[in-house]
This record gives structure tokens, C-alpha cells and sequence, in this order.
């Protein structure tokens, strides 16, 4: 403990030092511990469902045309599901957004319309209530909804009471049986809905609309399954030659398809923040190395009087131990406000519903805090205690030696190498983002509005239609009563409205 008492009179006595070094090491700690919370949320932890390794995307696929991927037919969905050899359970769902009228105002809802067997795929069991029944997904059964826990937080309170109330979609009743926490979609779905598939529709064979989940069974692989799927389905060319000819499957990993295209973006992203770390390291490295030319007196007595080289560098490691515990320590706390900032600015990136500064985090951000104090203590530390007593007092009285200038100039070249290197990507990104701003779009989109009218498969198609002729109406009305009346051009099958 009195080693340590010493460390911290002698930091003591150096505040803008201390601060200095404390300050920039908290900066590159805070970022690149953020940034690896969302890697690691996004890209590194699995899916947060029961054996999410199992889990996969299911599409048909047509081999003539390139293996151009596909939606899913229902009826072909069914018979995939009875013939497979590979798969506990496959399902799909489409997206229809839905407007509730049960209350005492509208409200526009985001909703996915589930074939059967659907959160059987995830395995993830419900807050509240229940299930679908296996009446509820068929045709004519029992109207049913499952909210998520978001609806359920902002509409109901998270009473137990919402279980059992009634959603009236379309001027249809739908009994609430059960409510899905947040982590099943990532708050991107309110109500969940039988899809209730028609007979006739079943018998539609080129009706492709559902994305396709499915688990596989315990040690399958995502080859062996695509290569079942693609037997079923030449069995059904040969049974229907006319619309299943020549088409197969294909399967994915679930978790490759929700991340996308932003995998390759969120490491360059961690690579840059590195860099960036790497750049405070050799800043800090260098504060370091002048501050021990400056002590080359104290060092070079310490060693004159018995104290050997190990005892002083464990001297100086231990200032070094002190500053990085409280740069640490400051970087982690910030690093909680850059990943809420994170979750806020970045909220359409997916998975980042399940963000958060978690143990994994802690344990990088204290790796990343050891590296440093190793790379910027350790290595000025051995350098400033190399050489014989003599040598080193008498050094110490004549001022800084050469080798001490060439290792301040590797240290400034690294960070003009990596500055470089940082400011070549910036570079290259600013310059893609300018080409995309100026791609000519064939209107200004400061004078153009898109809507889109929505509507279920049942609803009456007479009656949408006079809706969109009655909201086109209305608008016209509202351009020529406008002091600036300007034309309103519609396209009628989904309205997209441009005022010139």
C-alpha cells in the first residue's frame, strides 16, 4: 500500500499531466466500448430466441432465373411443412398494418398477418395470456390477437385486464389473448394476426406472399435442410409441372438475414475506433516518454542508490496503473451515455432494441484499458531505465539523449500514419455521400408527398377504392384553395402525390 501512496503523491504533483492523460484515455475508452456493444449486440450475440442457431429464413427460389429468391405460396408452405425430413416446424407472415377503432381515437397499428405454427418456430412463450389455438388459425375460426409488450406498455398500462379486451380492426372484433415481450421483434410489430388462410387460396399456387421461418430439427445444417426443401419440392414439379417446374429453395441463417447489410458497416465502423484508440495511445505514449526524460534525474539516483531497474519500472507502472483505473473508469461511464445515444440515433439498425452496456462490455472495455496502460507505460518505462547508472546520471545531467528523440519520432509517425489512414476513409465516405446527394432523382422531392392507403386482403375493394378517390379529391381541393395553387399529379395504385 505504500507503493502506492507514493504513485499517487508523485501523480499528485503533475495535475495537467494527469488530467491530460486521464481525459484522452476516457475519450478512446467511451467510444470504442460503445461501439463494441453494438457489434457485439448486432453481429457477435446470438439471437435472443431458445437454440437461435436453428432458426432459418425459408424462400422459394427459381434456378432458371439466376436462383432469383421468392416469397412463399401458402399452400406451398403446407406441403413443405408435412414433407420435410429436416425441420421441427416451418411457418410464415406478412406485413398488413392495421387502424384500431376501439378506442376513443384511431390508432394506426403495425401489424404481421401469421400462418400457422408461427411463434412455435421461435419458441419464445408469451408476458401474458396466450397463444393461438389451432381454431384461431383456420379459415373462419375465432378472430384472436397477440399485442406486443409495447402496445400493451403505452395503450393498456400493463394491466393484466388487456388480456381478454377487444381490438376492432376493419369494423372486425379481435379478442387479445396474449401479449410478446419487446425482444421477440425488436418493438417493430404492435398486434399479431391469424392469417386465416382462405381454402382457395391454398389451391393459388403462384399466390407467393409469406416470408418463410422455419427450425430445424437438433444438428441439422442450413446445406442439408436447403438440399431437403429442394427434394420436396421437385416432387411437386413433377406433380404440378405447370407453376412448380423448375423452382427450389433456399435457407439461411435467420440472424444473417435480420443483420443484412450492415454487418461489413459496423466493423469498419470498430476498426476505425480503434484506429482512433490507437491514436490516443501513442498521444498518451508520448506525454509519457517526455514526462520521464524530464524525471531522467530521480530515475538515474533511484538506480544509483541500490534500486534496480524492475523495482523502478513497477515505479513508474504503477502511476501508469492509477491514471488508467480512472481514465478507465470515466470511459466506462460514459460509455453507458453513448450506447442510450446509440440506441436513440441508431434506432432502425436492427437488434438495437436489445442494446446495453452489459458484462461482455466491461470486460472488453478493461482489456482494451490493459493493452493500453501495457503499450504507453510499459514500453516508455523500459526505455527510460535502460543503460548503466553512470551512464543514465550522467545522461540525466546533460539533458534528453538522441534515442530519446528517436523513439518521440516513431511515436509521432504512428499517429501520423494512422491519422492518415482515418482521414482517407472519412475522406472516401464523404465523397460517396456527396455522389449519392447529387443522383438526379427526376423530380424535387421539396415539393412531393407520398402516402399510402392500406387495407386487408378481405376488405371490400369497392370501398378502398372511393376512399382514394375521396383523400385525391381532397387534396386538389386543398391545391386550388392554396394562395399558390399548384397541380397535384396521383398514380392511382399506390397514390403517390407530387405538387409542382
Amino acid at each position: 500500500m505504500h507503493a502506492w501512496s507514493i504513485a499517487c503523491r508523485s501523480l499528485a504533483r503533475r495535475p495537467a499531466f494527469v488530467a491530460t492523460v486521464v481525459l484522452t484515455l476516457a475519450f478512446g475508452i467511451a467510444a470504442t466500448t460503445a461501439i463494441f456493444s453494438v457489434v457485439d449486440t448486432v453481429l457477435i450475440k446470438p439471437l435472443p430466441f431458445p437454440d437461435a442457431d436453428r432458426l432459418v429464413t425459408v424462400m422459394e427460389a427459381n434456378p432458371a432465373t439466376n436462383r432469383k429468391t421468392s416469397l412463399l405460396a401458402p399452400g406451398r408452405l403446407e406441403e413443405w411443412h408435412l414433407a420435410n425430413r429436416t425441420f421441427e416446424s416451418l411457418s410464415g407472415a406478412y406485413w398488413e398494418n392495421v387502424t384500431d377503432t376501439s378506442g376513443a381515437e384511431p390508432l394506426r397499428l403495425a401489424g404481421r398477418r401469421v400462418a400457422p405454427r408461427f411463434f412455435a418456430v421461435f419458441g419464445m412463450t408469451p408476458l401474458a395470456g396466450r397463444l393461438f389455438a389451432d381454431d384461431e388459425e383456420r379459415f373462419g375460426g375465432p378472430r384472436a390477437a397477440v399485442i406486443s409488450e409495447g402496445l400493451w406498455t403505452r395503450r393498456y398500462g400493463r394491466a393484466a385486464g388487456a388480456v381478454g379486451q377487444r381490438l376492432i380492426l376493419a369494423g372486425t372484433g379481435y379478442s387479445i389473448v396474449g401479449v410478446m415481450p419487446d425482444a421477440f421483434t425488436g418493438g417493430s410489430i404492435d398486434v399479431w394476426l391469424p392469417a386465416q388462410t382462405p381454402p382457395a387460396m391454398l389451391r393459388i399456387r403462384e399466390a407467393r406472399f409469406l416470408s418463410g421461418v422455419g427450425r430445424m430439427k437438433p444438428g441439422v445444417t442450413i446445406t442439408q435442410a436447403e438440399a431437403d426443401l429442394a427434394r420436396v419440392q421437385r416432387a411437386l414439379g413433377d406433380q404440378y409441372p405447370a407453376t412448380d417446374r423448375g423452382w427450389s429453395a433456399t435457407v439461411g441463417g435467420l440472424k444473417a438475414s435480420r443483420v443484412g447489410d450492415y454487418q461489413r458497416a459496423l466493423w469498419l465502423l470498430l476498426a476505425a475506433v480503434a484506429l482512433l484508440l490507437s491514436i490516443a495511445v501513442a498521444n498518451i505514449a508520448g506525454l509519457l516518454l517526455v514526462q520521464l526524460r524530464r524525471r531522467a534525474r530521480e530515475l538515474a539516483i533511484r538506480q544509483a542508490i541500490g534500486g534496480s531497474r524492475a523495482q523502478i519500472v513497477g515505479a513508474v507502472m504503477r502511476e501508469v496503473a492509477v491514471v488508467t483505473a480512472i481514465g478507465s473508469m470515466a470511459g466506462a461511464a460514459s460509455a453507458f451515455a453513448l450506447v442510450r445515444l446509440f440506441a436513440q440515433v441508431f434506432a432502425t439498425v436492427p437488434r438495437m432494441n436489445e442494446l446495453s452496456l452489459d458484462l461482455r462490455s466491461l470486460v472488453f472495455s478493461a482489456a482494451a484499458s490493459g493493452v493500453a496502460a501495457l503499450v504507453f507505460g510499459l514500453w516508455p518505462a523500459l526505455h527510460a531505465t535502460r543503460g548503466e547508472r553512470a551512464a543514465t546520471l550522467a545522461q540525466a545531467g546533460r539533458g534528453a539523449s538522441a534515442a530519446g528523440h528517436g523513439m518521440q519520432r516513431a511515436l509521432v509517425m504512428a499517429q501520423i500514419a494512422l491519422s492518415v489512414v482515418l482521414a482517407a476513409s472519412a475522406g472516401l465516405l464523404l465523397r460517396s455521400y456527396h455522389n449519392l446527394a447529387r443522383v438526379d432523382l427526376g423530380f424535387n422531392p421539396g415539393r412531393a408527398i407520398a402516402f399510402h392507403v392500406g387495407a386487408a386482403w378481405d376488405e371490400d375493394r369497392a370501398r378502398v377504392g372511393q376512399l382514394q378517390e375521396r383523400l385525391i379529391a381532397e387534396l386538389e381541393q386543398t391545391r386550388r384553395s392554396s394562395p399558390r395553387g399548384r397541380r397535384i399529379s396521383c398514380r392511382r395504385r399506390a397514390p403517390r402525390c407530387v405538387t409542382r
